[in-house]
Order: structure tokens, then sequence, then C-alpha cells
């Protein structure tokens, strides 16, 4: 059960970062549109 929690955190984690990366590559494309 505590093992099946950890995994999900890391799902989520590891996802997260993706996406963080995709919009860090997006943003240095469009060069910062608007302050968020």
């Amino acid at each position: 059960m505590l093992l099946n929690i950890i995994l999900v955190v890391l799902v989520i984690v590891i996802i997260w970062a993706g996406i963080n990366v995709m919009k860090k590559k997006k943003a240095n494309k469009q060069q910062q549109q608007q302050d968020q």
C-alpha cells in the first residue's frame, strides 16, 4: 500500500517535470509572451 503511494507520487513528479520542460521550451520560442 505504501509502495503504491510512492509509485503514484513518483509518476506525478516525472509528469510535472516533463510539463515544466515543455513550458520552458515554448517560453524560449515565444520569448516569454507574458509574465505569469
